[in-house]
């Protein structure tokens, strides 16, 4: 028996060297692959990580969100806003409460509305009571119109009111909340125009009425915001 490289040795040496490139790569091309490698985490992410990961992404919803859920990021919106009303009452017997008007105007040509809601912002709530006061029924609304329209017939619920909301402690000021409505008014509020807005008691039997005598507000203003496309 010899020592050596024999036929066979070299046989399988040329089989690997054939599946070599013509021009293998340059040195710069080595570096730019190294300069990449050398980025990679000395240890991949493990079994644990990828669960982890795994568990987020299972959280997530099979189907996109609905347009109503992702309104706001889907299309554009404009406020309009009434002009502030210094001082509302609202008493323990049930009666028309007049918010200030609003006025929509300058929306673009050739719209399309996608949704309308209504808002009141109210600065502070007092009680006058001396008893610890809010909303005594449940189920009254704000509501509007166009001015052209009549009440009664014309116009739609924005703000529904929950009993016991705008709560205030006994003879006590305090902080007034933003609230916008969940139902969407563009049947009614659906172009450039003035628009009134009212508790009322008259023609819908559903104003807003305190446990006692009185809640006041302090500088009340209404809006709509509008999304259109």
């Amino acid at each position: 028996m010899g020592f050596g490289i024999n036929v066979a040795d070299i046989a399988a040496i040329k089989a690997k060297t054939d599946l070599l490139p013509a021009s293998p790569a340059s040195e710069v091309t080595s570096a730019a692959v190294k300069a990449k490698t050398d980025l990679l985490p000395a240890s991949p992410a493990s079994e644990v990580t990828s669960a982890a990961v795994k568990a987020k992404t299972d959280l997530l919803p099979s189907d996109p969100a609905s347009e109503s859920g992702a309104i706001t990021r889907k299309f554009p919106f404009l406020d309009f806003w009434s002009l502030p009303e210094d001082i509302l009452t609202v008493t323990s017997s049930a009666a028309d409460i007049t918010f200030p008007n609003i006025v929509v105007a300058g929306l673009p040509v050739g719209f399309t509305l996608k949704r309308v809601v209504l808002i009141l912002t109210i600065r502070a709530i007092k009680d006058s009571s001396a008893a610890d006061n809010k909303i005594n029924a449940a189920s009254k609304t704000l509501r509007i119109k166009k001015s052209t329209g009549s009440w009664g017939t014309d116009d739609v619920v924005g703000i529904t009111f929950d009993q016991n909301s705008l709560y205030c402690v006994a003879s006590s000021k305090e902080g007034g909340p933003t609230i916008i409505g969940d139902t969407d008014i563009k049947g009614e509020v659906d172009d450039n125009a003035t628009y009134n807005v009212m508790s009322n008691q008259t023609n819908r039997s559903d104003a807003i009425v305190a446990l006692g005598n009185n809640l006041v507000l302090y500088d009340i203003q209404v809006g709509v915001r509008v999304f259109y496309e």
